[in-house]
């Protein structure tokens, strides 16, 4: 049973005003089901920054155990799609130093995709990237206005080659979870963005910032952390070249525990 499928999904559609779902007009067939998901995230989406209070993060892959991550003195690096998520992984990574959950010496560097060169490559140990997918169009390597869906099957090959191990952090919609079946481990964000205020650094209440991409990565860099999200929707399995197989990759309801 897809999202489609559930009743409560299409009474939200209308509560949203896509009431006429069935009659929308495109070439992607995937299209009604994006829209669900678009609606189910901005109606279910936290708005609070206390990012402890978020509870939606899926974990759907952990291969080995690997997940939440046993950080000691290897180095972590962190790939983000926009320059506007580096304060966010910044505060995930900064409040958990300063609660004493990661050590202070923790190496841990920050860089978008645009950024990342060789040197930032060199001897990390864990790979935590974070993909954005909008539309399928995003997942086909070749598409020329998304460079990063390429170059981060190139990054998973090369991490691997080193021996290390890749989180892959899908933020938008979960169409990338099975494009890169190569990571070690998938945790679905739900429609996570950046910020523009660190919340330590005003008194009021900084109501346009996400929390959903800090609590990813708070859940993924403390070991005893938990992950107790569940998929709403079922995630069709695509190829290398992001186009759909017509099979199921994940199971609404799927999680892994």
């Amino acid at each position: 049973m897809t999202l489609l499928d559930d009743e409560n999904s299409r009474q939200l559609l209308e509560i949203l005003g896509f009431a006429n779902i069935g009659n929308e007009k495109s070439d992607q067939a995937v299209l009604p089901e994006l829209i669900v998901l678009s609606a189910w995230y901005k109606k279910s989406r936290p708005r609070s920054f206390n990012i402890k209070r978020v509870m939606a993060i899926t974990l759907v892959k952990n291969d080995n155990g690997l997940l939440p991550l046993k950080i000691a003195d290897e180095k972590t690096l962190i790939l983000l799609p926009y320059d506007s998520e580096i304060k966010s992984a910044a505060y995930a990574v900064e409040t958990l130093k300063a609660e004493g959950i990661l050590p202070e010496t923790a190496e841990i560097q920050i860089v978008a995709y645009s950024s990342v060169n060789k040197e930032a490559l060199e001897d990390v140990k864990h790979l935590v990237a974070v993909s954005a997918t909008y539309g399928m169009g995003e997942l086909d390597p070749w598409t020329q206005d998304v460079a990063y869906s390429l170059l981060l099957d190139k990054l998973i090959d090369a991490i691997h080659t080193q021996g290390g191990d890749v989180t892959l952090v899908s933020t938008q919609l979960p169409y990338d979870v099975p494009r890169y079946a190569k990571a070690d481990a998938v945790v679905i964000a739900w429609y996570a963005k950046g910020m523009s205020v660190d919340p330590r650094e005003t008194e009021t209440a900084v109501t346009s910032y996400g929390p959903n991409l800090p609590a990813a990565l708070r859940q993924i860099l403390d070991p005893s952390s938990s992950f107790t999200g569940r998929l709403p929707v079922d995630v069709p399995q695509v190829n290398e070249d992001g186009q759909f197989t017509g099979e199921l990759a994940y199971l609404r309801g799927a999680r892994n525990d």
